[in-house]
């Protein structure tokens, strides 16, 4: 009888671990879809020229950075890449700073900066997804 008992709690032990894993992975699926849409949303209002939109964008950008920063990438990187961790929060930090320098653009009218800082987040993105995926 100890036996069975003891194998259910290790299976709901595993399962847990396993379903909170999922939830994870998950929350990280939504944000990089939410940091997709905010891109686009900036790329729009750039061509439309609407600054409250480039604006709009940047802080739903900045909404999804958070869980991107703290989140532990081990979890969902190659095992091969050691540095990868590092890296991708290197990333985050990045697109971070070049969207403060988007807004800041924005504000001072220079279109040249603002397409520039739009270019160097995509560029961070595109940089951490090679990487990761290995495009």
């Amino acid at each position: 009888m100890k036996k069975i008992i003891t194998a259910v709690l290790a299976f709901m032990v595993g399962t847990t671990f396993l379903v909170a894993a999922e939830v994870k992975d998950e929350k990280m699926a939504a944000d990089m879809k939410a940091m997709m849409n905010a891109m686009i949303d900036i790329q729009k209002s750039w061509f439309y020229e609407n600054p409250r939109g480039i604006k709009k964008g940047v802080k739903k950008l900045e909404a999804h950075m958070d869980h991107l920063k703290s989140a532990d990438a081990k979890g969902y990187l190659p095992k091969n890449q050691e540095f990868a961790n590092k890296f991708a929060k290197k990333r985050a930090n990045m697109i971070e700073l070049y969207a403060e320098d988007l807004v800041e653009s924005v504000e001072a009218g220079d279109d040249e900066d603002v397409l520039d800082d739009y270019t160097q987040i995509m560029n961070q993105c595109t940089s951490c997804h090679m990487r990761i995926r290995n495009w």
